[in-house]
């Protein structure tokens, strides 16, 4: 740790700071709880995340949890660690929330292979979700997204590996599709081994049924899947004028892809030829897909404790958001150095190199989140 005022500041010159694009939340008992991102391994910088995409999968894991961290957020009663990371944060906005089902949780009534273990939620956190219909899952994702008009629909999407037969999440993956685009809505979508399923899906999407803007987490498809995905366009309607009739006009739907250290980086022939390529497109996006960590500290002690479960509530903003009972939420980056190892790799350990890399990604979000209007839906 740097001991003097010119050492911090040289760390600080030193540190990228950029958006998370793609991340999880859940409840610790204690900040000091081992972070499986944070091993320390050195790098010639160091990375900060100004803001956060926290994405759900469940609204019985972690909706409640994303809806404190949100609510907090917005009113800037929510603190911050390692405050070193975060010294150039909106508060207010930091949170963006994001609320969808993932693959692996489609309800599903056989219990037959495919069905999520606790052991799949390793990766995750929380319990095993209880017994929901689709309909259910859906209004309650309604409902988060009146409450949260910043909101994103987020974590969904299409898996091979865990979860229900494809075919079984693929309807829940194109309803939740509908209602972001009805919600105007920006996706995250999680796709594995599914790649020729997803592109049909993007396909044969209605204009009216397709999101502003769809961000492909961790991404670990090949370049054909992307030059291909690029070239879908939809025929939206444009008006030009408020007395001008609506024309209709094909443009190519807005989609990114998300680069983590654990997914993209591990793919062959990512780094040499996907990456240049979503650079060029102006389409490569950053994220850690690392576990937050949320728990209460007391004002008076700074001691860390657990928020009372009954707060609790699936599809409720939870009540302790804002600092009851002399409390205040606090929540833990996490996954920064994982990052900061990833720009070191695809930089070559050159910081300027780390921070064009870095513009350009977050030039790329902003885009992709300006394309949101947050309209209420049309009836």
């Amino acid at each position: 740790m740097p001991t003097s005022r010119a050492a911090v500041a040289e760390e600080l010159s030193r540190r990228l700071f950029l958006t998370d694009t793609h991340c999880h939340i859940r409840l610790a008992s204690s900040l000091c709880e081992t972070d499986a991102h944070s091993e320390t391994v050195k790098t010639p910088f160091s990375c900060g995340v100004r803001k956060a995409i926290v994405c759900g999968t469940h609204p019985d894991i972690d909706w409640p949890l994303i809806e404190t961290a949100a609510t907090a957020s917005a009113s800037s009663s929510l603190r911050l660690e390692p405050a070193s990371s975060c010294v150039e944060v909106d508060m207010q906005g930091f949170v963006v929330p994001g609320f969808g089902i993932h693959p692996w949780f489609v309800p599903h009534d056989e219990e037959e292979e495919g069905q999520c273990t606790a052991h799949d939620l390793g990766h995750i956190g929380g319990d095993l979700p209880a017994g929901r219909s689709p309909t259910e899952l859906l209004e309650l994702l309604e409902n988060a997204l009146r409450r949260f008009p910043q909101a994103i629909v987020g974590e969904i999407g299409l898996d091979k590996l865990r979860g229900p037969p494809e075919a079984v999440q693929l309807p829940l993956f194109l309803a939740q599709m509908r209602l972001a685009a009805r919600y105007d809505r920006v996706v995250s979508v999680h796709c594995v081994r599914s790649f020729g399923t997803m592109l049909t899906a993007l396909q044969q999407l209605k204009p009216e049924d397709t999101p502003p803007a769809i961000l492909l987490h961790g991404f670990t498809g090949s370049l054909d899947f992307v030059r291909s995905s690029l070239k879908i366009r939809k025929k939206f309607e444009m008006s030009a004028s408020a007395c001008a009739r609506a024309t209709v006009k094909a443009q190519p739907i807005r989609i990114y892809f998300g680069v983590g250290a654990a997914t993209s980086l591990r793919v062959k022939g990512f780094l040499e030829r996907t990456l240049p390529f979503l650079l060029e497109e102006g389409r490569a996006i950053l994220e850690t897909d690392a576990h937050y960590l949320l728990c209460y500290s007391d004002v008076a002690s700074d001691s860390p404790v657990t928020p009372p479960q009954e707060t609790e509530l699936p599809g409720h903003t939870v009540g302790a958001a804002a600092g009851v009972d002399g409390r205040s939420p606090v929540l833990r980056v996490c996954g920064c150095a994982e990052l900061a190892r990833a720009l070191a790799v695809i930089s070559d350990n050159n910081f300027d190199a780390a921070e064009r890399l870095v513009l350009r990604c977050e030039e790329a979000f902003m885009g992709a989140l300006s394309l949101s209007t947050h309209r209420p839906p049309t009836e």
